[in-house]
């Protein structure tokens, strides 16, 4: 399918093209520059998923922790707060991850 889309963009170029050739530069620019453009963004959002993959480990794996250690957490004192705050810290983390790759779409 998208070798069907992009042999009939070059088809339809082409067909103006051999109308009206001052069409030819400035299109062979735009498409240039619409390559390099998705190519970049191409390689960002790669990076991007792994990163948000990537902070997601942490509070899977915290999660995981704090069910097993539930009752030692709610017997000690402060213990709460502590476990709050660096839970709070890894979802932090994910939410920065995640609004970056809102904003990249």
């Amino acid at each position: 399918m998208t070798l069907g889309s992009q042999l009939r963009l070059l088809l339809r170029i082409g067909g103006i093209a051999s109308i009206l050739p001052n069409f030819a530069l400035p299109a062979a620019m735009l498409c240039s520059v619409g390559f390099v453009v998705g190519e970049i963004y191409t390689c960002a959002q790669i990076s991007i998923k792994r990163l948000t993959s990537a902070t997601m480990a942490p509070i899977f794996a915290y999660f995981s922790e704090t069910l097993i250690a539930l009752p030692l957490i709610r017997a000690r004192k402060g213990m709460r707060e502590k476990f709050g705050l660096i839970l709070a810290k890894h979802l932090h983390d994910n939410s920065r991850a995640h609004e970056a790759l809102y904003n990249s779409n």
